[in-house]
């Protein structure tokens, strides 16, 4: 059942707005809106931890990433535009660099060359 907007409804919403105009957030409890009515909200500590938790994977994440992007030796070489071109379109496809396509590419090519 929808609740039904009052002059005095009216004016909160329209200070709230006025608010975020300037950059400022007003906390009011009747004009909390929740996607899903049959959802429970959080309490401050639960949502204090969710958080935390949500950053402590965040950061373990970000560090595996660094480790995987550290390079042991770099390699500078010479390729033709045309197969730079199409390198540079399979790591936008693939969405990773263009770097990690040459080392799969090279990680294929010996494995490839083990095998025989």
């Amino acid at each position: 059942m929808a609740k039904q907007v009052t002059s005095e409804n009216q004016k909160d919403i329209d200070a709230m707005i006025r608010a975020a105009d300037r950059g400022k957030l007003i906390h009011h409890t009747e004009a909390a809106v929740r996607r899903d009515p049959g959802a429970h909200l959080l309490t401050d500590e639960q949502a204090a931890s969710l958080m935390t938790q949500s950053l402590a994977k965040l950061e373990k994440l970000e560090k595996q990433r660094a480790k995987d992007r550290t390079a042991r030796c770099t390699w500078r070489i010479r390729a033709p535009k045309d197969l730079d071109d199409r390198a540079s379109r399979l790591a936008k496809e693939e969405g990773i660099s263009k770097s990690a396509i040459i080392r799969k590419a090279v990680a294929s090519y010996i494995q490839s060359h083990l095998k025989m």
